[in-house]
């Protein structure tokens, strides 16, 4: 399975079933499949070393390119596994002893070992380093493994219809970060005559967020199809939150941001409830932001009523919601701004481009990346078009590919066991899935 997925990342996006979008952070250097410029770093050492072969060849008073010789296998080792350092080395040290030998270019016998003793110290150092790069990488690898598995396990794929809606979404993680784990998720669900949905963010990169996201997810999961108010939704995801947060103080307690929506097509309505999230754009003949009477975030203590704080406003065929995480509108450029949401909706719409959620999304990425912005946390979002189909049938998630998640596969914590690997890293952990 592992070795499946070990192909299938070969791409930084990953397209899922539908509008489902999920991309990883560039590995800045330490992982070359594929890349031209990586190709042309791990092959431009052993051009030099090939280079000064011929010039030995020709002349073999090269004196200052003994020097360039001698690094050349260092170089190889950054980027090379051993086996190609080891052979770079015994070629680049076949050519450095007779240069190092030359009667013209040393006055004694010993200056000439010492100069060869570290130069065959250096390279088995070499050897050894870059065994054991590639072996820190190995690991690093299948750490990463593990922590997509578990996204994928938690928040997998939504689907692309629902009813009579047409859903897009996209997640990502930070450029520069090194979690892939994410703390954004959403979900899509039925219920009686209405389509429900929930997108939020907890707090934190660790195992203390994958815990409290499934927590919620397996929440939201229970309560989607048979509650009889979306509050009810909220209200089961509060108290699983604040469990967890029994017998912690206020600066230990966990907390998680989220925006709950129910659809009525029968109505032409939208009923939302959001509770320390951004509001989502309404996009009809404009775009503007639902005005919503939020509630504290998921796991603050209130004694606030839930239902009297859901908004309900119109949603007709054709319209859009987009509801998306605050990592998308407070990344920034490089002058420190942050990224105008509403300004490139509106010049969405303003070009007349197709009412489509994954033509919305993909336009939203293109503007992003074309603006110069940075992300510095997790982005999703989550695009709901009230036009004409069919619902798509239920999946199965590709393993190891994260994608988003479906009602049909509810995560709780009974369905997934996170262990501590028995050997290995202490921070390795392994998953075991129940049936």
């Amino acid at each position: 399975m592992l070795q499946r997925r070990r192909q299938a990342r070969s791409a930084p996006r990953e397209q899922g079933r539908g509008g489902s979008e999920r991309r990883y952070p560039e590995a800045g250097g330490w992982t070359f499949h594929g890349d031209r410029v990586a190709l042309c770093l791990r092959i431009l050492p052993l051009i030099l070393v090939a280079v000064f072969a011929v010039l030995n060849t020709i002349n073999d008073d090269f004196v200052w390119l003994t020097f360039v010789l001698a690094s050349a296998p260092l170089l190889v080792a950054l980027i090379n596994g051993p086996v190609v350092t080891a052979v770079a080395s015994v070629v680049a040290f076949s050519l450095l002893g007779p240069a190092a030998t030359n009667p013209t270019h040393v006055e004694q016998t010993g200056v000439t070992l010492l100069r060869l003793s570290t130069i065959v110290l250096l390279y088995v150092l070499a050897v050894f380093f870059s065994w054991a790069r590639g072996r820190s990488l190995r690991r690093l690898t299948g750490i990463t493994e593990v922590a997509e598995v578990t996204q994928q396990a938690i928040v997998p794929d939504v689907p692309r219809k629902v009813g009579p809606y047409r859903i897009a979404t996209f997640m990502t993680t930070p450029e520069r970060g090194y979690n892939l784990v994410g703390g954004d998720f959403f979900s899509v669900g039925r219920s009686r005559g209405a389509v429900r949905l929930v997108l939020g963010d907890v707090q934190g990169h660790n195992m203390d967020t994958i815990m409290l996201t499934n927590v919620l997810m397996g929440a939201f999961s229970e309560r989607v199809s048979d509650a009889e108010r979306l509050e009810a939704v909220a209200v089961r995801m509060h108290e699983r939150v604040m469990a967890v947060n029994r017998g912690l103080d206020d600066w230990d307690g966990r907390f998680a941001t989220a925006v709950f929506a129910e659809l009525r097509p029968d109505e032409g309505t939208a009923r939302i409830l959001a509770c320390g999230h951004p509001a989502p754009l309404h996009l009809g003949e404009a775009s503007w932001p639902v005005e919503l009477r939020p509630l504290p975030p998921l796991g603050v203590s209130h004694t606030l009523d839930f239902s009297h704080h859901t908004v309900e406003t119109a949603f007709e065929k054709g319209d859009m919601l987009h509801f998306f995480s605050d990592g998308l509108v407070e990344a920034r450029n490089s002058r420190g701004e942050t990224y105008p949401l509403s300004e490139a909706i509106a010049a969405y719409l303003a070009e007349g481009r197709t009412r489509d959620p994954e033509a919305l999304v993909s336009y939203l990425s293109a503007d992003f990346t074309q603006r110069g912005f940075t992300i510095s946390d997790d982005v999703s979002a989550l695009s709901v078009l009230f036009g004409e189909g069919e619902e798509t049938p239920e999946a199965e998630p590709r393993l190891g590919m994260p994608g988003f998640s479906a009602p049909s596969r509810r995560s709780s914590l009974s369905a997934l066991q996170v262990l501590p690997a028995k050997k290995g890293p202490q921070n390795l952990y392994l998953l075991r899935a129940s049936a």
